[in-house]
């Protein structure tokens, strides 16, 4: 009658089956029912944990955590009822989430979309975002533009000699060293990292 259940991410084809399986144990309107996702040999990209943290988790055990560490997460769970709203319809999830991990955005108007509607799915959760607006040369520019297509919780478009970066579950002081493996030497930069301000750093993009 009440129970946690624990889903183990091992690897990235673990997470459609994951959002299924949450989504199912949450349409029984059971919240004595924890679901916990304990990260093993991988680690969830920030667009996934958020969308598993949409449809219906508990919490997620970082990769990093020691088996005892985890045990205790799992321990004060016990007894308690999940009582945050989550959201009944998987495809709306994954189409909201799924543009942090698509990279690349073809156009301005696309990349403020999504901008957008990260900074909205990501209200009420734990999420660091940045908004990063560099200048640079295009053979760099290009590099970036190549760099968030195979990246990692990165969108970023890119306008002759400018580039915006959106960075979706990266922490603030972790930007440095981000923008020097993903342009190396002297480029100038600057970032953005309250949901308003950035919304309004996105004006110039608009309508271009």
């Amino acid at each position: 009658e009440a129970a946690t259940l624990v889903l183990p991410f091992r690897q990235a084809a673990d997470f459609a089956a994951m959002c299924l399986t949450v989504s199912a144990v949450r349409a029984m309107g059971r919240p004595e029912l924890r679901v916990a996702v304990r990260e093993c040999g991988k680690r969830l990209r920030a667009g996934q944990a958020l969308a598993l943290l949409r449809l219906g988790i508990s919490c997620v055990i970082p990769l990093d955590m020691a088996d005892l560490g985890a045990r205790r997460m799992l321990d004060h769970l016990k007894g308690t009822h999940f009582a945050r709203a989550c959201e009944p319809d998987l495809e709306q999830v994954l189409d909201e989430t799924a543009c942090a991990l698509r990279g690349q955005a073809d156009s301005a108007a696309l990349f403020c979309e999504a901008v957008e509607g990260l900074l909205a799915a990501a209200d009420g959760f734990d999420f660091e975002t940045g908004l990063v607006r560099l200048t640079a040369d295009r053979e760099r520019t290009g590099a970036l533009a190549r760099a968030c297509k195979a990246g990692r919780d990165l969108i970023c478009v890119t306008k002759g000699e400018e580039a915006w970066l959106f960075l979706f579950g990266c922490p603030q002081n972790a930007v440095g060293a981000l923008m020097q493996r993903l342009l190396g030497g002297n480029c100038n930069w600057s970032a953005e990292f309250r949901p308003e301000r950035i919304l309004n750093e996105l004006e110039p993009l608009r309508g271009a």
